[in-house]
């Protein structure tokens, strides 16, 4: 619930609230706060919001509720906002309400699986359910750039404006309806097969997809996944994974094999990470690809009398392109390098 002036709301995810995900409203009745002006919403995630809140009563009854005060129709304390490039997935109901707004711009948000039974939720406020957004008592509010997916029975209009709204551009072209959403369902085993520990074998584990151009990566943890245990130490390759191999596919269903990216087999007994690989992943960081894999946290069992489990880490880069490894260990507590 906002009540402020001059702020952003950015990067957000509001999901399975039972009420609305975000609300903005004065309450002057009781002289708590006042009207938001000069903020920006933007890059938030609401979903599954409202859920509790079905009542045709309600006048809260957006996913994301502008709400002004009172009956006057010329009460447009909220001044100034820009809802922008937020995602609104799964909601029923009205999934955007502007009330008592000017000088304002809603643009390039998506709204996706939207209204997919009825609801009744504010009609008693004179809201009408159908639409997916709806406008009363807005003067000079520009819709532009949002985009409706999968829009379910429950909607039956894109932008509903009142009499008592006026200077609202696009109300027909502010909303696009797409396609709906590709999708394929495809079950196991997967088109893909690899010789190892002496047989072909078609296990995929830790699996790790990128795209470049049309085609998919994917690198994962090969067969065996042997612990690394003392009773393993006398297998071949230590009764571990014999490397890191890449297979490339077009539609995520057929897969072929590129070439090995390590193999353990090829490296010097000295290497830290012979027969050590778990989890990989390619990561594409300023032009560049890098793989990241799990190699063991200890290389003689002293090194980790507790156990015999390594651990995983991940790759992040910041917006200097500083590359960073991550590594936590459980001890009394849980430190971090």
């Amino acid at each position: 619930l906002l009540k402020a002036q001059n702020g952003l709301v950015e990067n957000n995810l509001i999901d399975g609230s039972s009420i609305s995900g975000i609300v903005l409203g004065p309450e002057l009745w009781w002289g708590e706060a006042d009207y938001s002006k000069n903020t920006i919403i933007r890059g938030n995630t609401i979903t599954h919001v409202g859920y509790a809140t079905t009542g045709p009563w309600n006048k809260q009854a957006g996913a994301l509720t502008i709400l002004g005060e009172g009956e006057v129709p010329e009460a447009r304390g909220h001044q100034n906002l820009t809802i922008e490039n937020n995602t609104f997935a799964s909601n029923d109901g009205v999934n955007i309400i502007v009330d008592g707004l000017e000088n304002s711009v809603v643009r390039g948000n998506r709204f996706i699986n939207a209204q997919q039974k009825p609801n009744l939720r504010g009609v008693d406020r004179g809201i009408d359910a159908g639409a997916l957004i709806f406008v009363d008592r807005a003067k000079n509010v520009r819709f532009e750039k949002n985009t409706a997916v999968n829009l379910g029975v429950g909607n039956t209009a894109l932008i509903k404006t009142t009499s008592r709204s006026s200077q609202i551009i696009g109300v027909e072209t502010g909303v696009v309806k797409r396609a709906h959403l590709k999708t394929f369902s495809y079950s196991n085993p997967l088109d893909l097969s690899y010789f190892a520990d002496g047989e072909t074998r078609r296990e995929v584990r830790d699996p790790a997809i990128i795209k470049e151009g049309d085609t998919y990566y994917m690198t994962f943890t090969m067969w065996p996944f042997r612990n690394r245990e003392e009773k393993n130490m006398t297998l071949p390759d230590n009764g571990s994974s014999p490397g890191i191999q890449l297979f490339s596919s077009k539609d995520l269903k057929t897969w072929k094999s590129e070439n090995w990216l390590v193999k353990s087999s090829d490296l010097p007994e000295s290497s830290p990470y012979k027969h050590r690989f778990w989890a990989p992943e390619i990561h594409k960081m300023g032009g560049k690809f890098y793989l990241i894999f799990t190699a063991d946290n200890w290389l003689k069992k002293q090194y980790n009398p507790a156990g015999d489990w390594g651990v995983a880490g991940y790759a992040f880069a910041t917006c200097r392109q500083r590359k960073y490894r991550y590594c936590t260990s459980v001890s009394l507590g849980i430190k971090a390098v």
